[in-house]
């Protein structure tokens, strides 16, 4: 590899940390968030209604991108995940998350039309029922 793609390398985590970090990004996550309801999209299409945790992008940021507005902060290279589905999109396992949290807790199920079938409440997983 030659030494200038390299030094990029080394320094993607640093610069994607400065990006998450930034008033920007935290903005543009919030705003998406909103716009999609705080709804796990990939869930939603197989009639989940899940809590979205993560902000994904599509394409991926990486030396050659992290200063790509298009890929940065462009709605529409956005997804919001659970965080069981953003695990699967980058084949982590749900065990090596750093957050240990219930996976897909399953809210509320809906019809083909969006209408919302069941309103049950997940179960607690610690504590007194």
């Amino acid at each position: 590899m030659n030494p200038e793609k390299q030094s990029m390398k080394e320094q993607a985590p640093e610069i994607q940390k400065r990006f998450y970090d930034s008033t920007a990004w935290k903005r543009c996550r919030k705003e998406y968030l909103t716009k999609v309801g705080y709804i796990c999209e990939r869930c939603a299409t197989r009639g989940l209604i899940v809590p979205a945790k993560i902000v994904h992008h599509k394409t991926y940021i990486d030396p050659q991108t992290i200063t790509d507005p298009k890929v940065l902060i462009n709605h529409d290279n956005l997804e919001a995940l659970c965080l069981q589905c953003h695990n699967e999109e980058h084949d982590t396992p749900t065990w090596m998350s750093e957050k240990r949290e219930p996976q897909r807790e399953v809210r509320f199920e809906m019809d083909d039309s969006g209408k919302i079938l069941d309103c049950t409440r997940p179960k607690k997983l610690f504590g007194p029922p």
